[in-house]
């Protein structure tokens, strides 16, 4: 997954259902973030990540992130967090779409989890 963190303005972190379960969504509510070194430090961890075939059935808690860019355009993806395990879906749609792939983002969960506390 290659992002360029010079191009994200806002990364948002939405409220999701899994398989109709809303009480295992990260939030509840909407978290805009627009600081820019917690910007760059999402982008990062997130790069780290390396492609993986496994899944998540059972998921600990579950989100969608949004990466907005300076162009107007996005990039949505799901992410699902079994406790020491974080997965990110890529979908041509958020969690909708194509299914691009699944990368193993153990630090970019762990990002997440504080940014919503």
């Amino acid at each position: 997954l290659k992002l360029d963190k010079t191009e994200v303005v806002k990364i948002i972190i939405k409220p999701t259902e899994y398989r109709g379960y809303e009480k295992i969504s990260l939030t509840q509510n909407i978290v805009e973030i627009t600081d820019r070194n917690t910007i760059d430090s999402l982008c990062f961890s997130l790069t780290k990540a390396k492609k993986t075939n496994s899944i998540i059935k059972n998921p600990k808690w579950v989100s969608l992130v949004r990466f907005e860019k300076i162009d107007n355009s996005f990039l949505e993806l799901e992410v699902k967090n079994a406790g020491t395990v974080t997965f990110v879906e890529v979908k041509s749609n958020g969690d909708y779409g194509w299914k691009y792939g699944t990368l193993d983002a153990k630090s970019f969960g762990q990002f997440l989890s504080t940014l919503t506390r």
